[in-house]
This record gives C-alpha cells, sequence and structure tokens, in this order.
C-alpha cells in the first residue's frame, strides 16, 4: 500500500491524471478488500474527482465502477446504482465493453 501512496503522490506532483486515477483505483480495491470502507470511499473520491477532469472515458467507467463497488459495500445502494447508470451510459456511448 505503501507503494501505492507513493506512486499517487508522485503522479499528483507531476499532474499525471490518467496514472494517478489508475494508482488511486488499485489502492481503493486493496482497501475494500481489507474492509477498510473508509479509506477505500477517500480513495475512491478522489480517483472519481480526478478521472471526471480527464478526457478519458474508459478511465472514467472504471472509476464510476470502483466508487459503485464502494458505495455498495457500505450499503449505499441508491449512490452505488447511480454510479452504476452513469458508467453504463458512459460505457455504452464510448463502445468501451470491458467497463
Amino acid at each position: 500500500m505503501a507503494d501505492l501512496e507513493a506512486d499517487a503522490a508522485r503522479w499528483r506532483e507531476a499532474n499525471e491524471t490518467a496514472a494517478l486515477v489508475r494508482a488511486l483505483n488499485r489502492a481503493g480495491e486493496i482497501h475494500l478488500r481489507l474492509n477498510e470502507q473508509d479509506a477505500a470511499l477517500a480513495v475512491a473520491g478522489e480517483a472519481l474527482a480526478a478521472a471526471r477532469r480527464s478526457a478519458d472515458a474508459p478511465l472514467l467507467v472504471d472509476t464510476l465502477t470502483l466508487s459503485a463497488a464502494t458505495r455498495r459495500a457500505r450499503e449505499e445502494s441508491r449512490a452505488a446504482l447511480d454510479l452504476l447508470d452513469e458508467a453504463l451510459a458512459l460505457s455504452r456511448r464510448h463502445a468501451y465493453r470491458r467497463g
């Protein structure tokens, strides 16, 4: 986890949005697996804000999906569904099947 935090700090400083979001998404996934819901929510929030600023639709779809998983883990079903609906619409619009 320390390596991911160092990577995120480096990408943040270099203003490398896509790399930052990928590092944050990996950290968020790990926090979820460790049942660290507050940490996962914080990381997912930062990743989502950064992904929304990027022009990378697939990256945003992946980040929306992770954010939804974070909300679902917190039993925030309505918020999770809203994020998934947004991810699905964006995925369809950009023919991004993986997301």
